[in-house]
């Protein structure tokens, strides 16, 4: 008689904990699509003058990449220019 009264009590009380594990889904749920939003917005934005810098440095070629007998300049006239381009990009004076 007592196990049935606990399980009868128990079975009153489960759906009270059904609807709370899933409330708290939800909210998980939503909070990770939030937050995942929020990542690619912020991902995509690169200001285009970076972006320009980025990519022409990594077109640049270093003098040892070339074959031999190329002076290996490529785009750049001197490593001078290679880095003030670098590091416009990476932000620093100088």
């Amino acid at each position: 008689m007592l196990a049935a009264a606990e399980a009868a009590r128990e079975g009153k009380r489960a759906p009270w904990r059904v609807w709370t594990l899933a409330g708290a889904t939800a909210v998980v749920v939503v909070v990770l699509m939030i937050a995942v939003t929020l990542q690619r917005r912020t991902a995509r934005m690169i200001p285009g003058d970076e972006l320009a810098a980025a990519q022409k440095l990594a077109e640049w070629r270093a003098p040892s990449d070339g074959p031999a007998g190329d002076s290996g300049a490529g785009d750049f006239a001197d490593d001078a220019e290679a880095r003030r381009i670098l590091s416009e990009w990476s932000g620093e004076d100088g």
